[in-house]
């Protein structure tokens, strides 16, 4: 196995016919192998993986319908559900339709008419086996339950989730379950912007519009060579534990290719991307064990003991044994399924004890193919069916011992087992730019795991705040805050906390390279997004959006900038200053709103001075006062423990121990106004 993959799954040698691109993509685990399929000319096409790397079309050409309807289908799915795989597609972006099939590998047929709703349709089953579809608007994401999918699939309530929107236009909605948590993905603002992004909600339920409440940005690059990301879903790993992020991105061919990348949990319903890069990924873990089997009845050889793990069973017939703790005829236990119970059976000499773990809502049909997950620790177990999270809090006692079944139908039936379960595989695991503190394994008050460095370079340390965060990760044993240079590679990273400070810290590591800029140097040294005029006394800019950046991120410095309000800018969109921290900024953002970046501000306009944290359409006005001059200095002091913002040197606001950016470009910015910048400084302190 490679140590590594590359995101941009352009590459024929490599990918197979996912080269030929995956705009909104989508996978489906069945059976062992995970189905691709997006937005395709052709109607809907699947192409299918071992290994989420190389991809090869279904029935040659990929095509698995034979339905008119689905000419050009935007933004295809696929769920199975009780012996029938539905999948919904828009096609030309006209409202929808559902089809179903038998197999993965179809054909699908068109059983409802086209009930519109948009564009982006999504489906979610929760663990009370209700059923959802989610879908797309201008004001976020709209959720809507099925009164019956077997019947007539119509709708009988629906829900506006009011905190899962992205500004503009909202699109791209994925939702699943994990432990018990709701993690509701959605995309926008428009796929043309090089600032495509995903953001995110959760939440422990999902009855109110309330319930899931908008969390963070998670997946954005705007950088020239990796950018558009989104339009985005979430898939199981190939260790049965952990979970990635699907999504696409724009080439300046227009053609838009499909990534992967690995998402990290912490305790609290929180995520983020573990690595968001285009090359060094860390390649998907293989479980310890798996095998297609094409017998009825089947033991492995192999005696697992681990008191952590997950066990995945591919199945087929009502009277199936699902073997687990097998260590003789006399002595093993295993799962059935009777009355739509599923039932725990110990075997212990002549004595069998049946326990009732979950009781199914449904009539499932056993007898058709079906997919079941197990997931154990510490007494603990999870249960998985068809990909739905069933049940994540069962008490039970698991033995050691072989696993396997008897009474399987199902041909060439993956088995496989894992020794990660209920996230373990997210502290085992390297990690690449930003973790949580509960993704590292503790000793007493020391906290140590592996993390991985993408390049040579000095890196900085600076620890703060109460969520853990790593970036440009590493190796450290003491809290500290210096430069150290750091060859590309895999280190051990660890550091001693004192006791009971543990939520209270964060780390964020840095690259710094960069030098002071005047006045007389900083349009050579500069980045120019948009137009400007020379003028004697300086730069001038009057319309739409514009920005000098330096071509560095600096980490602490003092910048300051005089500006002169040369027209009437009198709404609060309409404003020049200054910005630092500047990430992902939007350089086609004619779909953004005015502030189309991460990072704060101190922006003007004929009326007001605003301080900003800048966040797309989350950005907030941290301060607003009163302007009446039209020549003013700008300054923003920026250091380990705050950033202090000041207007002509007089302080008027002071963020303390700031998190959320860290570093990242410095320099000026309008948005529709007619400004004159007559100076900008930058020193480092």
């Amino acid at each position: 196995m490679k140590k590594y993959y590359k995101n941009i799954f352009d590459n024929k040698k490599i990918n197979g016919d996912a080269s030929l691109g995956a705009p909104d993509p989508f996978i489906i685990k069945v059976n062992g192998y995970y189905y691709l399929t997006c937005t395709r000319d052709e109607g809907l096409v699947v192409m299918k993986s071992f290994d989420l790397i190389h991809w090869e079309n279904l029935n040659n050409n990929g095509r698995v319908d034979n339905e008119p309807t689905l000419k050009y289908a935007f933004a295809p799915e696929i769920c199975y559900f009780n012996n029938k795989f539905y999948a919904t597609a828009s096609p030309d972006g006209r409202g929808h339709y559902i089809f179903e099939s038998n197999s993965i590998e179809g054909p699908f047929e068109k059983v409802t008419d086209n009930f519109n709703e948009l564009i982006d349709g999504s489906f979610f089953v929760d663990s009370d086996e209700n059923k959802y579809f989610l879908r797309a608007t201008e004001t976020g994401i709209v959720m809507k339950k099925f009164d019956s999918v077997e019947k007539n699939m119509k709708f009988n309530t629906s829900l506006y989730i009011d905190e899962a929107i992205i500004g503009n236009w909202t699109e791209g909605p994925y939702l699943f379950k994990r432990y018990g948590n709701y993690y509701l993905t959605f995309t926008g603002t428009h796929f043309l912007s090089d600032a495509y992004r995903v953001n995110y909600a959760s939440g422990s339920n999902i009855f109110t519009n309330k319930s899931l409440k908008h969390q963070d940005l998670l997946i954005i690059s705007t950088t020239n060579d990796f950018y558009g990301l989104g339009h985005s879903m979430s898939i199981l790993g190939p260790n049965l534990d952990s979970y990635y992020i699907v999504y696409h991105n724009m080439m300046p061919n227009g053609n838009r290719y499909m990534n992967i990348s690995r998402l990290m949990f912490d305790n609290n319903g929180h995520m983020l991307v573990n690595g968001l890069q285009v090359e060094d990924n860390l390649v998907f873990e293989r479980p310890k064990f798996e095998t297609f089997i094409n017998e009825s009845d089947y033991l492995s050889q192999q005696v697992f003991k681990e008191n952590n793990f997950s066990i995945e069973y591919n199945f087929k017939s009502e009277n199936v044994k699902l073997i687990l703790g097998y260590i003789d005829e006399t002595n093993y236990q295993y799962l059935s399924f009777k009355n739509n119970n599923i039932v725990l059976n110990n075997i212990n000499n002549d004595k069998i004890e049946s326990i009732i773990l979950h009781k199914l809502k449904s009539n499932f049909d056993f007898n058709a193919y079906h997919y079941l997950r197990i997931q154990y620790k510490d007494g603990r177990m999870a249960i998985y069916l068809d990909l739905i999270e069933l049940n994540d809090r069962i008490k039970v006692k698991i033995n050691y011992g072989k696993i396997g079944f008897f009474n399987n139908e199902l041909s060439n039936a993956y088995l496989a087992y894992s020794v990660h379960s209920f996230g373990t595989s997210d502290i085992e695991a390297c990690k690449v730019d930003k973790f949580y503190l509960t993704n590292m394994k503790k000793t007493k008050n020391k906290y140590f795991t592996n993390i991985f460095i993408k390049e040579d370079g000095y890196y900085n340390f600076n620890i703060k705040g109460k969520k853990v965060v790593i970036e440009n990760m590493t190796i450290n044993n003491k809290m500290i805050d210096s430069l150290v240079y750091l060859k590309k590679g895999k280190y051990n990273f660890s550091i001693n906390l004192v006791k009971g400070k543990v939520e209270e810290i964060s780390y964020f590591i840095n690259r710094c390279d960069y030098k002071d800029l005047n006045s007389n140097d900083y349009l050579a040294n500069m980045d120019v997004f948009g137009s400007y005029l020379s003028k004697d006394k300086g730069v001038y800019f009057e319309n739409d959006r514009n920005a000098l950046l330096t071509k560095f991120d600096a980490y602490e410095y003092e910048a300051s900038c005089d500006l002169q309000i040369i027209g009437n800018p009198i709404k609060d969109e309409h404003i020049s200053g200054l910005i630092i921290d500047v990430n992902n900024y939007s350089k086609s953002n004619q779909f953004e709103t005015w502030y189309s970046f991460n990072g704060y501000a101190i922006l003007v306009n004929s009326k007001y001075v605003f301080v900003v944290e800048a966040d797309f359409y989350h950005s907030k006005v941290l301060k607003k006062i009163k302007n009446n001059q039209r020549e003013l200095r700008l300054k923003i002091l920026k250091n380990k423990e705050s950033i202090c913002f000041y207007i002509n040197d007089e302080i008027v606001y002071r963020l303390n121990k700031p998190s959320k950016y860290i570093k990242g470009k410095v320099g000026l910015y309008m948005n529709h106004s007619s400004v004159l910048f007559n100076s900008f400084d930058l020193k480092k302190i």
